[in-house]
């Protein structure tokens, strides 16, 4: 088609991708490995890297050179650190539950039909959800039927699919079903780092949404979740750029590793991070459900390709930009890691990304309190170094406890002086006693009374991350940018509650969209309108 000098032709949408990829992938590729600059990236991180190991053996070394003096520093570095983790937990317990009763304002649904006085029903903004697949082909079913569920005008709707090029079984396994008309597949070329990240970032070049989703392989979100993300975007104002649903496993009973999984999102989500959003604190987004205004997402370059918790780094710099996010009460069920090795390995890649983006971040420190302000600074500084010393401390916790029960002293009590005894031993047990209130607390709201019977394990539990925790530190300066995969599909109940699929997909056969969402979109434009 010729119109004036220029060529035109008009191709189908994956044809035209399949296109764009073979002229631009490789350049594509390249700019997700470095979307983020050096200055915000934790790949710029080397050279403070090596600082930090330098500045760790030289506080070795004089600890041990100073004896009693250095242990009597380190446990008052412990002392300060917990104390204010535990302090800044209990404002966020209080101030969530001043919100004791969600905002009804907080999940906001669009009409389908005009409302009274309206000509039209406002417009559902185009959402691109991105599913990323590394070695997950049994998924690939469970995933389109989940979001084949999702209660939301297919027109509005497009799935992306994004694997890597050299996965051959997710390709080959896609590649043998007849995808509904809603989805499409995205190869990543080869590269390094080979990460979620990465991945994320060289797919949303071929996003046409105005808001951006993520959803793993094992999730499965209520099928009102998109209706309720567009309408909090239309309610809020522009200064929120991004809202996060809520997390919770739907094989949370499969043993004890997975019911205090549960208690601990239970905390994190049911209550933490709406305390933190009342507080005015930044949020640390979690890897799925979790979607963004694009123009957001683009304004701070994206995903950070070489950091292994980047959507906490991502919360970080939203909010640097002075970008808010809304926690709204929208779930989507994963499966939880019900295996006490991966369960370490992935808490180990959780705590190394916390610390690698503290490090990232504080490498500027007058910057980060201008652009945060005090209390997003204090906050920040807390929550990060506060969840992986929180950890890391769990063995002086027990030592402690059992030195105490059994010779009726502690190990510290030739160092301390009286006064510091009961402040310390506040400080450990205090922060223990009120997060198993918290999960208590978590559990009665979500009326899953069955839990609080394992809420006096969660210390146990808890002993194991400090075996991550210390794993992350050591990871830190050997592999800080491995990215530990977590393998899904491994629960046993994972097909318990799955139910049949709406509509099952075979080869030659497209699932057909509901008559509601075939009338055709208005010709306004923008996100909502």
């Amino acid at each position: 088609l010729m119109i004036g000098e220029g060529l035109f032709a008009v191709a189908e949408t994956r044809a035209f991708e399949a296109a764009f990829a073979a002229c631009y992938g490789p350049r594509l590729a390249r700019r997700a490995e470095r979307a983020v600059p050096a200055a915000e990236s934790v790949r710029g991180l080397w050279l403070l890297r090596g600082r930090a190991a330098l500045l760790l053996t030289l506080a070795v070394t004089l600890a041990i050179a100073a004896g009693d003096a250095g242990l009597l520093a380190l446990l008052g570095a412990v002392f300060l650190v917990t104390t204010l983790t535990g302090l800044l937990r209990f404002a966020a317990l209080g101030a969530a539950l001043f919100s004791a009763k969600p905002d009804p304002r907080a999940n906001p649904i669009l009409p389908d039909a005009p409302r009274k006085g309206q000509a039209e029903a406002p417009l559902w903004p185009r959402i691109s959800l991105l599913v990323p697949l590394f070695r997950e082909a049994e998924m690939v079913p469970r995933i389109l039927s989940a979001i084949d569920r999702l209660d939301y005008p297919r027109d509005r709707l497009e799935v992306k699919l994004v694997v890597e090029m050299g996965d051959a079984a997710t390709r080959g396994a896609i590649a043998g079903m007849a995808l509904p008309d809603w989805a499409g597949v995205i190869a990543v070329p080869d590269g390094q780092p080979r990460t979620k990240p990465r991945a994320l970032n060289y797919a949303l070049a071929f996003c046409r949404g105005e808001v951006i989703g993520i959803l793993d392989a094992e999730d499965r979100p209520e099928p009102g979740q998109l209706r309720a993300v567009a309408g909090a975007f239309r309610a809020l104002p522009e200064s929120f750029g991004a809202v996060q649903c809520q997390l919770s496993y739907f094989n949370a009973r499969e043993n004890w590793i997975t019911r205090c999984f549960q208690l601990e999102y239970g905390i994190w989500f049911g209550v933490l991070l709406r305390g933190f959003e009342r507080l005015g604190l930044p949020i640390p987004l979690g890897g799925t459900s979790v979607y963004f205004r694009r123009e957001a997402l683009e304004e701070v370059g994206g995903w950070d390709a070489h950091n292994v918790t980047e959507d906490a780094d991502l919360g970080m710099r939203l909010y640097r930009r002075g970008l808010r996010t809304r926690v709204l009460t929208a779930t989507t069920e994963e499966e939880a890691n019900c295996r006490l090795l991966p369960w370490v390995r992935q808490r180990s890649r959780w705590l190394k990304g916390y610390l690698l983006t503290w490090l990232s971040h504080v490498r500027r420190p007058v910057s980060l309190w201008r652009e945060m302000g005090p209390v997003g600074f204090l906050g920040f500084n807390v929550l990060f170094l506060g969840a992986a010393c929180s950890y890391l401390a769990m063995p002086l916790f027990w030592i402690s406890l059992l030195g105490w029960m059994v010779t009726g002293q502690t190990p510290w009590d030739r160092l301390l002086p009286d006064w510091a005894f009961w402040p310390l031993t506040l400080s450990l047990a205090g922060g223990q006693a009120l997060m198993l209130g918290t999960a208590a607390l978590a559990m009665w709201r979500r009326r899953a009374l069955d839990l609080l019977l394992f809420v006096p394990l969660l210390p146990v539990y808890w002993t194991l991350g400090a075996l991550a925790a210390w794993k992350a530190v050591l990871e830190l300066f050997v592999a800080p940018y491995y990215w530990d995969k977590t393998r899904h599909g491994v629960s046993r109940m994972m097909g318990s509650s799955d139910g049949p699929p709406r509509r099952i997909l075979r080869m030659g056969q497209a699932p057909v969209p509901e008559a509601r969402f075939t009338s055709p979109p208005s010709p306004r434009r923008g996100i909502f309108g």
